[in-house]
């Protein structure tokens, strides 16, 4: 399976999926114009991922300084998805990066730590 990667630009974040891994990270910005468009192929990838063989572990790791109510949505469909993989036996974990201070991320990551069975680390960089 290929690796899946978008470089960083000023609106978007730099997205990088590995099989060989079973990583993924997004970091930096996110603000993109058509933002379910842009998040689609990661959805596509993470089920591929599964798809090809259950037995295997993802991490995926959200270090993002700043996104839109646009994004807000598909972070949430993305963390419902790897929730779901989760409650379907799938090794799965989550780690919501935050610079620290910045109260609201912690906060959206504290939200996510609690409210899905996913697990997720929330930490302070």
């Amino acid at each position: 399976m290929d690796a899946l990667i978008i470089d960083q630009t000023t609106q978007t974040p730099r997205i990088a999926f590995d099989a060989a891994t079973g990583s993924g990270e997004i970091v930096g910005v996110s603000f993109p114009e058509h933002a379910n468009d842009f998040y689609a192929c990661v959805y596509e990838w993470i089920d591929q991922y599964f798809a090809e063989d259950a037995t295997r572990s993802l991490h995926v790791a959200f270090n993002l300084n700043y996104f839109n109510t646009a994004t807000t949505k598909e972070i949430r469909l993305l963390m419902k998805r790897l929730d779901k993989h989760y409650t379907e036996e799938k090794s799965v974990r989550v780690t919501w990066f935050y610079e620290d201070g910045d109260e609201d991320m912690e906060d959206i990551g504290k939200g996510y730590s609690v409210s899905l069975s996913v697990p997720v680390s929330v930490e302070a960089v």
